[in-house]
C-alpha cells in the first residue's frame, strides 16, 4: 500500500500519469507561476511575477543566433549587430536608445547591456521601477531591436573601431592558451571557426549590407524569446507584449539549420599546448558523450546521480591532492556542456612539478581504484546528506528576480524549455535522493570511464620535450592501471565536532537600540562593543566580524611581509587541529568559515555561517586565538609558490612592480617582497608573528549581521565574546604617501598589438566622510565624459574605467583612469583624456549631467542595500570611523546637499596637472 501511495504522489507531481508511460518516462512539469505563450508571429514569451526585490523588472530578449549562424564572410557579424542595436534604429537614430533609457535613471553597461556567444545574442534591460512609462519605453526599445535597426554605413564605420578595441582588450597569453585548448577539444566542429569576436579583416571591411543580411535573416520573431521577471502584473505584461510586439512579420521560409555537433572520435587523443608567457602546468583529462536535455523524471534522476558522482569525486580529490602535494597543487572534476550538444567530463590537475607522466599515471590509478572498489557507504551517505541539506536551504532562499530572469533565459533556448519552481525542485530532489542507491552512482562512474572518446591534454609553460608523446602511450598507461589490482581507498571519517573550549562567560553591561537602521549596540563586560543588525535579506545567513585598528601599516616595515605571510599560512593550515579539508567535511551540510582580516589599517577576523550553526563560527573564532598551528606542507608550498612568483618575467608583472616602486618609494608593498625573506621564513617565525600582532590584540569591535534573533545573539555574545580578555597594543599606523613621478613609465614587450594606459591623479587633502559621496559622483561624471569622447566619438577604446577615492587614513585623494587601445593611438587618446580633465577644471560640470549621475547613484545605493554584505560593510565602516551609526545613512543628506560647486572644487584639486602621472604598457 505504501508503494501505491508513493506512486500516486509522484504521478500527481508530474501533473497526471499517461497510462502508457511509467512515472519515470513522464515529462517534467513547468513552473506553475510562469505565464508562457507564443504570439502568432512565433515570438515566445515567459513572464514571472516576483517581488524580490520590490519595484524591479528584468527583461531579456534572446535571439537564437550567434556566431555559429554566420556565413564564411560574416565572421564577427553577430557581435557587430549586437553593437549596432545601440547605434541606430528607425525611432532612435545613432545612440539615442541609450540616451532615452538613461533619462529613466538606467545606466549603460549596468542596466542596459547585451552579449553575443556562439549560439545566442541576448539584450538585457534592468528597470529600477515598474511604472507604466518605464515599461512602455522598454517594450518600445525591444521592438526597435527586433524589427527596426537601421545599420547605416556611417554608423557601422563609427562602431568598427569600438568592436576592434573589444577584440584588442581580450588579447592576452591566457586567451591564446584557452583558444589553443578549445581548438583541440572542439576539433572538427564549426565552433573553432566561429569565435564570437570575429576576424579582424572582416570587422574592418564588412559592408553594412552584409551586416543587415544577418539581421534580417536571423532576427525574426519565431527565432526569439522574451523573458520578463519582476514586481509586475503578468496579465498587463502579456497585454503589452501583444500590443507592442505582435505586429512583427515572420517570413514563410523555414529557419536554416545550424550544425552544433562536435565530432566524437571513439579513440584516445593526445595533445600538448604551451604558452611561453604563462607559467601554467596542467593536465586536462576529458571524456566526451552526446548531451541529452532533461525532459523526463528519469533524465532528472540521472542528472542527480551525476551530481552525486561529481561530489564524491571532488571530495576524494581534495584528500588525494593533499596526499600528493609534492606533485600536485590542486585537482578537481567538472561536468559541463561543450557547445550545445556535447557533454564533457573533465579531470583537471594543476602540477607543482613538471612530472607529467607521473601525474597522469597517478590520476589513472586513482580512477582505476574507484572503478575496482567504488565508494564507501559512508562517503555516499555523507554526500547524500550534504545534497539534502543544500536542497532544504535552497527551498528557504529568496530567489531574486535577476537570478530567475537569467535562469529562464537559459531555459528559453532549450528545444523543450524546462524551468522548475523551488518547491517542485525540492520535492523531486527529496524523493530521488532517498531512492538513488550507491550502486547506481558507481555504475554511472563505470559508464563514464568506459566512454570511447577520450582526450589527454597537457599544458606546458614552454614546448619542451616530454616522455609522454603519443596517444598510444596514454592508452597503455590507462590499460595498465585498470588491469592492475589497486588498493582500496581508506575513507577517514570526519570528526564529529570541534575541540572543546574552556571559556569564561561574560555579560552584557549596556544596550542601546537605534530605531533608524534597527541597530543594537551592546557594551560587553570586557569593554568591547558588539553591533548587531537583524536582516533576512539572505535567509538563514549570518555574518560575523571582529575588527580592531592595526594592520600591516602599524608594524615595523621589516615585519610587513612576514605578517602577511603568517596570516595566509596559518589560515591555510586549519583550526583546532583540523585541516581546511577536515573542516569542510565536518560542516559539509551547512558550510561555514572563518579567516583572518589583515588590511593596511585594520585587522581581525571575518566569518559566516547558517543560522542553525552560527555558534560554530564563534567557536572557530575562539579556537583561532588559541591555535596557531603551521602545517609544514602548507608552509613549504607557500614558499615555493611565492618564490616562483618573484621569478616571473612576464610584462604585466614587471609593469606592476615598477609602477608600485615609482608611486610608493621607500614603502613596503605587495610587490616589494624579497626572495631571502621567503627562503628564511620558518614555522617558528610565523607562529610568533601571528601570536604577537594578531592573537595578542583583542580590543575588538564585533559585528553580527543577518538572520539571527536578538536573544540568540545575546546568549552567544555572553558565551563567546564578552569573556574574551581584552588585550590592547599601542601601535601607531603610518600613512602611505603616494609620489607623483615626473616622467611617464613606459614598458614595452607585449607580443600582441595592444597597449594598456593608466593615468594616476593625486592631491593632498584631509579626509572627510562627506567627500566620499562627492568623489563617487565625480568619478561617474569623469567616466561618462571619457566614454563619450574616447569610445563614441573617437572609436579608440572599448571601455574606460575611472575611479576617484580617498582612504580615511590617507592625507591624499587619488584617481585612476585605465583603458586599452592600439599602441599607435595611446598618446593621442591620453592627450584627449588630459583635455577632459582640463575642461572640468576650467568649466566645472554641467547641471544636467550632474543630476543624471545623482539619479543613477540613488538607484545604485538602493540596489546595494539589497545586499546583506553591503549592509554589513556600511555598518562596519560607520562604527570604525565615527564610533556610531551616523555615517550609514549620510548619503541621504548628501543627495540633497550635493552641488556643482562642491564637485568642481574637488575636481580642481584632484585634476591639477601637477598631480598627474602616466603609465603605459605596450607592444
Amino acid at each position: 500500500m505504501k508503494k501505491l501511495t508513493a506512486l500516486f504522489v509522484l504521478c500527481f507531481l508530474l501533473m497526471g500519469c499517461n497510462g502508457n508511460l511509467s512515472p519515470y518516462e513522464q515529462k517534467l512539469p513547468f513552473h506553475p507561476r510562469v505565464l508562457r505563450g507564443k504570439l502568432d508571429n512565433g515570438l515566445s514569451y515567459f513572464i514571472l511575477e516576483n517581488n524580490e526585490p520590490k519595484e524591479r523588472v528584468y527583461l531579456r530578449l534572446i535571439v537564437n543566433a550567434g556566431s555559429m549562424n554566420e556565413d564564411e564572410d560574416q565572421k564577427g557579424v553577430a557581435h557587430i549587430v549586437e553593437h549596432m542595436a545601440f547605434n541606430g534604429s528607425a525611432k532612435y537614430p545613432e545612440n539615442q536608445i541609450i540616451n532615452a533609457l538613461e533619462r529613466l535613471g538606467m545606466k549603460f553597461a549596468r542596466d542596459i547591456n547585451a552579449f553575443t556567444d556562439f549560439e545566442n545574442t541576448v539584450y538585457t534591460l534592468n528597470l529600477s521601477g515598474n511604472e507604466e512609462s518605464k515599461l512602455a519605453l522598454a517594450f518600445e526599445v525591444i521592438d526597435e531591436w527586433m524589427n527596426n535597426l537601421t545599420i547605416l554605413e556611417k554608423d557601422l564605420d563609427a562602431e568598427r573601431g569600438v568592436v576592434l578595441e573589444e577584440w584588442r582588450s581580450r588579447l592576452s597569453p591566457m586567451l591564446r592558451l584557452g583558444d589553443k585548448k578549445s581548438a583541440i577539444e572542439m576539433a572538427g566542429s564549426r565552433y573553432i571557426r566561429r569565435d564570437p569576436i570575429g576576424e579582424v579583416n572582416i570587422i574592418k571591411n564588412i559592408s553594412a549590407k552584409r551586416v543587415k543580411d544577418f539581421y534580417q535573416k536571423w532576427y525574426r520573431p519565431d527565432n526569439m524569446s522574451l523573458v520578463v521577471v519582476g514586481d509586475i502584473d503578468k496579465g498587463k505584461i502579456q497585454s503589452l507584449i501583444k500590443q507592442k510586439l505582435a505586429h512583427s512579420f515572420t517570413p514563410n521560409t523555414p529557419l536554416e539549420q545550424v550544425d552544433y555537433s562536435i565530432p566524437l572520435l571513439n579513440q584516445w587523443r593526445f595533445a600538448r599546448v604551451s604558452e611561453p608567457e604563462t607559467d601554467y602546468r596542467s593536465i586536462d583529462f576529458s571524456l566526451f558523450e552526446p548531451y541529452r536535455e532533461i525532459q523526463t523524471l528519469e533524465d532528472y534522476k540521472q542528472e542527480l546521480i551525476d551530481s552525486l558522482l561529481g561530489g564524491l569525486l571532488n571530495n576524494r580529490l581534495k584528500d588525494w591532492e593533499k596526499q600528493h602535494s609534492q606533485l600536485l597543487d590542486s585537482a578537481a572534476f567538472y561536468d559541463s556542456l561543450l557547445g550545445r550538444e556535447t557533454r564533457q567530463h573533465l579531470f583537471t590537475l594543476q602540477l607543482a612539478e613538471q612530472d607529467y607522466q607521473g601525474a597522469v599515471a597517478l590520476l589513472f590509478r586513482f580512477l582505476a581504484e574507484i572503478n575496482q572498489h567504488g565508494f564507501s557507504p559512508q562517503e555516499f551517505e555523507r554526500e547524500v546528506a550534504r545534497l539534502q541539506a543544500l536542497n532544504k536551504r535552497k527551498l528557504d532562499l529568496k530567489r531574486g528576480s535577476l537570478r530567475m530572469a537569467d535562469e529562464l533565459m537559459t531555459a528559453s533556448v532549450m528545444q523543450r524549455p524546462l524551468f522548475l519552481s523551488q518547491s517542485q525542485q525540492y520535492r523531486l530532489k527529496s524523493r530521488l535522493l532517498k531512492e538513488i542507491r550507491l550502486q547506481e552512482v558507481e555504475q554511472r562512474f563505470r559508464q563514464m570511464v568506459a566512454l570511447k572518446s577520450k582526450l589527454m591534454l597537457l599544458t606546458q609553460p614552454k614546448a619542451t620535450k616530454l616522455s609522454l608523446s603519443s596517444s598510444a602511450q596514454i592508452a597503455r598507461l590507462w590499460h595498465e592501471s585498470f588491469h592492475q589490482p589497486q588498493r582500496a581507498w581508506e575513507d577517514i571519517a570526519p570528526k564529529d565536532a570541534l575541540p572543546a573550549l574552556d571559556l569564561t562567560r561574560g555579560t552584557i553591561v549596556d544596550e542601546v537600540h537605534h530605531d533608524k537602521g534597527d541597530i543594537y549596540q551592546f557594551t560587553l563586560s570586557n569593554g568591547s562593543r558588539l553591533i548587531y543588525h537583524y536582516s533576512d535579506k539572505s535567509p538563514q545567513q549570518v555574518y560575523f566580524k571582529a575588527l580592531t585598528q592595526g594592520g600591516v601599516r602599524s608594524v615595523p616595515p621589516q615585519d610587513f611581509h612576514q605578517l602577511r605571510s603568517a596570516a595566509k599560512v596559518i589560515d591555510e593550515s586549519g583550526i583546532g587541529g583540523l585541516s581546511p579539508q577536515a573542516l569542510e567535511r565536518l560542516f559539509s551540510k551547512n558550510p561555514l568559515g572563518l579567516s583572518t582580516v589583515l588590511e593596511d589599517y585594520y585587522q581581525g577576523f571575518i566569518g559566516s555561517g547558517k543560522t542553525e550553526n552560527f555558534e560554530q563560527v564563534l567557536r572557530l573564532f575562539r579556537l583561532r586565538l588559541e591555535d596557531m598551528t603551521v602545517d609544514p606542507e602548507v608552509l613549504s608550498k607557500y614558499k615555493k609558490d611565492s618564490l616562483e612568483y618573484l621569478k616571473q618575467r612576464d610584462k604585466e608583472t614587471e609593469f606592476a612592480r615598477r609602477l608600485s616602486k615609482l608611486r610608493h618609494p621607500n614603502v613596503e608593498t605587495v610587490y616589494s617582497q624579497r626572495a631571502e625573506n621567503l627562503s628564511n621564513l620558518s614555522a617558528t617565525q610565523i607562529r610568533r608573528m601571528y601570536q604577537h600582532y594578531i592573537a595578542d590584540k583583542t580590543d575588538f569591535t564585533y559585528f553580527i549581521v543577518g538572520d539571527i534573533r536578538l536573544n540568540q545573539v545575546k546568549t552567544l555574545a555572553q558565551q563567546y565574546l564578552a569573556g574574551l580578555p581584552r588585550k590592547e597594543q599601542r601601535r601607531s599606523a603610518y600613512p602611505v604617501v603616494v609620489a607623483v613621478p615626473e616622467k611617464r613609465l613606459s614598458v614595452a614587450g607585449f607580443s600582441e598589438p595592444r597597449a594598456e594606459a593608466e593615468l594616476y591623479l593625486v592631491a593632498d587633502k584631509r579626509w572627510q566622510a562627506e567627500d566620499s559621496y562627492l568623489l563617487d559622483i565625480l568619478a561617474d561624471i569623469l567616466q561618462e565624459k571619457l566614454r563619450l569622447l574616447l569610445r563614441e566619438r573617437e572609436s579608440g577604446i572599448y571601455a574606460v574605467n575611472a575611479s576617484v577615492f580617498q582612504e580615511p587614513q590617507s592625507p591624499q585623494m587619488e584617481g585612476r583612469i585605465t583603458f586599452s587601445a592600439a599602441p599607435d593611438r595611446v598618446d593621442y587618446l591620453l592627450r584627449l583624456t588630459h583635455l577632459v580633465l582640463d575642461e572640468i577644471i576650467q568649466k566645472g560640470v554641467e547641471p544636467e549631467l550632474l543630476q543624471k549621475k545623482i539619479n543613477e547613484k540613488k538607484i545604485q545605493i538602493k540596489q546595494n542595500f539589497d545586499s546583506l554584505v553591503f549592509v554589513l560593510n556600511q555598518i562596519e565602516q560607520s562604527y570604525l570611523l565615527s564610533q556610531s551609526s551616523d555615517l550609514i545613512y549620510l548619503y541621504q543628506r548628501l543627495e540633497q546637499d550635493v552641488s556643482a560647486e562642491k564637485i568642481h572644487a574637488l575636481a580642481k584639486k584632484l585634476f591639477d596637472r601637477k598631480g598627474r602621472f602616466e603609465a603605459v604598457l605596450s607592444q
